[in-house]
C-alpha cells in the first residue's frame, strides 16, 4: 500500500521517456526501473510500449500534467522520413 502511495507521487525524470533514444538507453531504463517484474520489463522493451510505459513510471497520477505531457512526445513519430504534399492524393473525387 505505501508502494502505490509512493508511485503515485512520483514525479522523476520524464526526459528519460524521449522515444528516439537508442534501443540500448531504452533496455538500460527498462532493467533498470522493471527489474523486479518481468513482464513489465519485456513491455518496456517493445517500442510500441517503452515511451508511455516510462512516462507512467516517471510521472505518478497525482502528476496527470506532467504525465499528459510526456505522453504527448509519445505520439510523435520518430525522426527521419519527409512528408511530401501530393495534391492528387488529397482531391476530393465527386
Amino acid at each position: 500500500m505505501a508502494k502505490d502511495a509512493m508511485a503515485a507521487n512520483k514525479l522523476g525524470d520524464i526526459t528519460k521517456c524521449d522515444p528516439n533514444q537508442p534501443k540500448a538507453n531504452k533496455d538500460r531504463y527498462c532493467n533498470i526501473e522493471f527489474d523486479d517484474d518481468p513482464g513489465m520489463n519485456q513491455d518496456c522493451k517493445d517500442p510500441e510500449d517503452f515511451c508511455f510505459l516510462c512516462c507512467e513510471n516517471e510521472a505518478g497520477v497525482k502528476h496527470m500534467e506532467e504525465r499528459n505531457e510526456c505522453f504527448k512526445k509519445c505520439d510523435r513519430k520518430p525522426k527521419g522520413g519527409n512528408w511530401i504534399w501530393v495534391p492528387e492524393a488529397n482531391a476530393v473525387k465527386a
